[in-house]
């Protein structure tokens, strides 16, 4: 998710202002725009060449490129990555369109499973 989402949240809270300041329970409007600013800060993924991906939602997790076998596309082009004990992690904001930039910082350890295979 791209940090100029967080523009529009901004605009959203101007032009929510005279509907909030109408009335003091309804400033209750400004949560909404603060908990999307919140979510785009929050919630990413990171792929770092040394250390493996790391998974930010509510918690962080770094999963090391030995413990991850493979990608999982899903509907929509989502991505989940599998792990070497069988589980599936979801990648939040990562498709399909970004593994290839991913087996790139991986240094080959994990395959792009939408490079093209050679026939035989």
């Amino acid at each position: 998710m791209p940090r100029t989402a967080v523009i529009a949240a901004v605009l959203t809270m101007m032009c929510a202002t005279p509907f909030a300041w109408s009335a003091p329970p309804l400033t209750a409007v400004y949560l909404l725009p603060i908990g999307f600013i919140a979510w785009v800060i929050r919630y990413r993924t990171i792929a770092d060449a040394a250390e493996g991906i790391t998974v930010r939602t509510l918690s962080v997790r770094t999963y090391p490129w030995q413990e991850l076998r493979g990608f999982a596309i899903e509907k929509r082009g989502r991505v989940r990555a599998s792990l070497a004990e069988g589980k599936n992690v979801a990648l939040p904001f990562v498709r399909a369109r970004h593994l290839p930039v991913i087996a790139t910082v991986s240094g080959g350890r994990v395959a792009d499973p939408t490079a093209p295979t050679k026939e035989s």
